[in-house]
């Protein structure tokens, strides 16, 4: 009996023991890819995404090398996040056509990397890519790059000039933020969203010569402006940029028929402007337009799109705004968010205004149906016209959602977005299922074990 239940014990060593190396043989089962590290030169094959662990720098085995040159083989169509974060001896690197993703940080940090010639079938240079390049001089990018991150090059302080490629749909937020040097930027019609703070403090930004009418422009997209009074902006320009506007004191601004996407807090904290026609040419106005604007009646707003007159109080759009409201010493009536187009009546506190397509005519004198009008109101209940109380004296009222702003014309939906869900994600996600799978199936096993040894010690005691 003795040797019985000491052969047991002996297999659940056995299996505990074999459990980590499982593990780690199903980890290197699932890697695709193989790497050495000879004479300064880290070499990389295989097919798939260059990932080890969970993508913290210290989990690549080369963390920390002195390598000075890095060759990745064809094949290989991802660089996950952090692959070669502060290589700092790091100067030449060859990438293979096959590239299709860089992530977030993998070059980040390197200080010694001074030219970078990207693949033409490269598509995504995720956040912080090559940001704190100090050294990075020449950066040629790919034909089909759709996408750069936010602060993908910031602070690359020698970087001097960039030519963005035809392709290119997306720039994130400071993206070239503080590239001290960077004079010359040129860029095509294709692009949709230019984050903040994109191009600030480059030698582009801080040079004045290149500033027209306290506005600057790269190409025909609008990346800052602020006049004081009123802001023109030029023909032919379409796009302005997140946050183009933020915070000056401009009380006009007049947009072109050629502008066709307005980002993300286009003008946020402008809070004198009363009202801004928006052309039908546009096609996509981002979220928070006027963020963090005052929610004070008098810092409302009218935007007028498409035909209708949307009502914002503050900085946000409520469709479910309805009654009368003091605006500019005026009254306006509202329903579902915007300026109706009736004549009518409408109740606010004791008295009825008369409107006419919505907007309060204090000058009329005179019958309405069967109604007596002084001065455009009246004190007789109108039982024909529906009642509305003030909503200056209501409790705010839930917002739509922004799908319905999208409908409404005043928001649009799916604006994009930095997809994290890449390709450099996938191969990883894929480990940890089959190393969890792995681990619940021995656990159980070890389980099944133990409890079955101590049934037999008990059955032993109770002999």
């Amino acid at each position: 009996m003795k040797k019985y239940l000491s052969a047991i014990l002996l297999l659940i060593i056995l299996v505990s023991s074999f459990l980590p190396c499982a593990i780690s043989a199903s980890a290197e089962e699932n890697k695709s890819f193989n790497w050495s590290l000879e004479e300064e030169t880290l070499t990389i094959s295989g097919t798939g995404t260059v990932f080890f662990g969970t993508g913290l720098p210290w989990d690549y085995p080369w963390y920390e090398s002195s390598y000075k040159t890095l060759i990745i083989e064809e094949g290989i169509t991802d660089i996950g996040d952090n692959a070669f974060t502060d290589a700092n001896y790091l100067k030449n690197i060859t990438l293979p056509k096959s590239l299709k993703t860089i992530g977030d940080k993998s070059f980040y940090n390197c200080k010694s990397l001074e030219a970078v010639v990207l693949p033409e079938d490269l598509e995504v240079i995720a956040d912080f890519a090559f940001a704190n390049g100090s050294a990075l001089k020449e950066v040629t990018l790919g034909k089909k790059i759709k996408t750069i991150g936010s602060y993908a090059f910031s602070v690359c302080m020698n970087l001097e000039e960039i030519e963005l490629p035809k392709s290119l749909e997306t720039i994130g937020n400071r993206a070239f933020f503080k590239c001290s040097k960077l004079e010359r930027v040129v860029a095509y019609e294709n692009i949709t969203q230019i984050g903040a703070k994109a191009f600030h403090y480059t030698a582009l930004y801080n040079n004045k010569s290149n500033w027209t009418n306290g506005a600057l422009y790269i190409g025909n997209y609008l990346i800052r402006a602020h006049s004081n009074e009123k802001q023109v902006v030029k023909e032919g320009t379409t796009l302005i940029a997140e946050e183009a506007m933020q915070s000056t004191t401009v009380k006009e601004i007049i947009i072109p028929s050629s502008v066709k996407f307005i980002n993300d807090r286009a003008f946020m904290q402008c809070h004198k402007v009363k009202n801004l026609t928006i052309p039908d040419s546009v096609t996509t106005i981002g979220k928070d337009l006027f963020c963090l604007r005052s929610s004070s009646s008098e810092n409302g707003l009218f935007v007028k799109y498409k035909g209708e007159s949307y009502y914002l109080k503050g900085s946000e759009w409520n469709e479910k705004l309805n009654g009368l409201i003091k605006f500019q010493n005026k009254y306006y009536y509202i329903k579902n968010g915007k300026l109706s187009k009736e004549t009518t009546v409408v109740k606010y506190k004791d008295e009825w205004f008369y409107v006419e397509n919505g907007i309060w005519n204090d000058n009329f004198t005179g019958t309405y149906k069967s109604y007596y009008i002084e001065n455009g109101k009246s004190k007789n209940k109108v039982t024909s016209t529906t009642t509305t109380e003030s909503i200056i004296s209501s409790a705010p009222q839930e917002s739509q959602s922004e799908d319905t702003r999208t409908e409404e014309g005043t928001h649009s939906a799916g604006q994009p977005t930095n997809d994290k869900n890449t390709a450099s994600d996938e191969k990883p996600q894929k480990e940890r299922s089959i190393n969890i799978l792995i681990i619940t199936v021995f656990s159980i096993l070890l389980l099944g074990l133990t409890i079955f040894t101590v049934i037999l010690l008990k059955k032993r005691k109770t002999r």
